[in-house]
């Protein structure tokens, strides 16, 4: 039995009903996907609704399967106002679930091409944001959203991917040093009690509280960790800091090491790593340090991004988000088709300037999670432990020859310079393809008069 992490709605389908059991079962085996897997039984109950009859009884009875579907997908359409991709997926399921359960020869009589699926609307070709766009972004998000855009444009990463990482799937690497996400959040914390007492001097439990706004549980954590490191000594209820010489503020060398598992992967049955940047750390810790202020209490299994209620950020709101982000700019930055970025282009980015740093092909495969890149990196030495210091500093020397250009806010002038480059190197390609293609319409012509 395959052990799906669905939700209890679509768990229920499969217990209730064999042929959804079969079907989410054969596409599971085959993709290895649970996101394709809910959209396919999604389509089977879609057609379910819009018959009026259980899936059981659909296939028991005898339809003309190319007039049924043809009205099912002008009825996801016009009646339910439904996006023509989502359609598309809907009627995948459905197809597949056909497939799975209906007899071969009823199966073979369904003439698939004469079934009018919605063409999909093709946006224009995904434009790769510049460094400036990318400033704009970042300056018009809010904290949440400034730490997942500038973790994608320094990771590789899938919005999928990330919205299903936890706290403890990011690792901070310091000279030499790892250490949790999680002990970095606290150190942090810790460095603002070590300020606000050495500017009183000596204080009470009540009165630190009283100057931060970190919830008075946690911060009674933070100052037994801090007296077990002897940073600090309690002398009549006050608090006094030792003589020892403590920083833990971000020295914007510190490096993010994301371990991805298989199944926060699209199909990927190893685990890989990428890196983000000392800036995206930072954020992640802001945006971290910002929930915890507001009462939360963090732990490795929290979900590194969630909504206000604190639970998983969906994708369907981080998309939306997405598109009132691009809309905000829109509105105060005219003449610029912000639509053309989707979030995807961030990965784009990652790509583009990894490549053109000179980053190893195999390896910056590997750091987005292809196929191609995990078989073709297990070669490394240490590979088997994605926690290895000496694989993570082979890994990290080659990630820093990308590191200028995928942080946002530095080095913009350099990026600026390389990105007009190639531009021009682009226009020039395109005036030699135009120049091709006259002289190619000037032969077409001398033929026809030849013939």
């Amino acid at each position: 039995m395959i052990d799906l992490k669905l939700k209890p709605y679509y768990l229920k389908w499969i217990e209730n009903d064999e042929s959804i059991r079969k079907m989410a079962y054969r596409c599971y085996m085959k993709s290895g996907s649970e996101d394709t897997v809910r959209m396919y039984i999604d389509g089977v109950i879609m057609l379910s609704k819009f018959m009026k009859m259980k899936p059981s009884e659909i296939l028991e009875s005898k339809f003309d399967w190319e007039a049924i579907l043809n009205e099912f997908i002008a009825w996801l359409m016009f009646e339910r106002k439904i996006a023509r991709s989502t359609i598309l997926i809907y009627f995948n399921g459905v197809r597949k679930w056909l497939e799975t359960n209906l007899d071969k020869e009823t199966w073979r009589e369904i003439d698939w091409r004469r079934i009018d699926k919605p063409q999909k609307w093709k946006v224009e070709r995904d434009r790769i944001p510049l460094k400036e766009d990318l400033q704009l972004m970042v300056r018009a998000a809010n904290l949440r959203e400034k730490a997942i855009i500038t973790l994608a444009v320094s990771s590789g990463l899938r919005q999928s991917t990330i919205l299903k990482l936890k706290i403890r799937n990011v690792k901070v690497y310091d000279q030499g040093q790892i250490k949790s996400l999680l002990t970095l959040i606290y150190e942090l914390l810790m460095n603002e009690v070590i300020n606000i007492i050495k500017n009183y001097g000596k204080l009470t439990i009540n009165e630190i509280h009283k100057k931060t706004d970190i919830p008075k549980e946690t911060l009674m954590e933070i100052l037994s960790e801090m007296e077990k490191r002897n940073i600090i000594k309690i002398e009549n209820e006050n608090y006094i800091l030792n003589d020892i010489q403590v920083n833990f503020e971000l020295s914007n060398k510190e490096i993010g090491i994301i371990i991805v598992e298989p199944e926060q992967a699209k199909e990927r049955p190893e685990k890989y790593m990428t890196f983000c940047t000392p800036e995206a750390l930072k954020y992640i810790s802001l945006y971290l340090i910002d929930r915890v202020k507001r009462g939360e209490k963090l732990s490795l299994e929290k979900f590194l991004f969630v909504n206000r209620s604190g639970r998983p950020l969906m994708k369907n709101t981080f998309r939306e988000n997405w598109r009132k982000l691009l809309s905000r700019i829109g509105k105060n930055i005219k003449h610029r088709k912000w639509n053309q970025y989707r979030f995807h282009t961030l990965r784009k980015y990652f790509k583009t300037w990894c490549i053109l740093s000179g980053v190893d092909r195999l390896i910056s495969e590997f750091w987005m999670g292809h196929k191609a890149g995990i078989e073709g990196v297990y070669f490394l030495q240490g590979i088997e432990d994605l926690e290895n210091p000496a694989l993570i500093e082979r890994l990290i020397e080659e990630y820093k020859k990308a590191l200028p250009q995928l942080t946002i806010f530095t080095g913009v002038e350099d990026i600026r310079s390389i990105e007009r480059k190639w531009e021009d190197r682009f226009e020039e390609l395109r005036e030699e393809l135009k120049e091709r293609d006259q002289k190619i319409i000037e032969l077409e012509k001398r033929i026809e008069q030849l013939i």
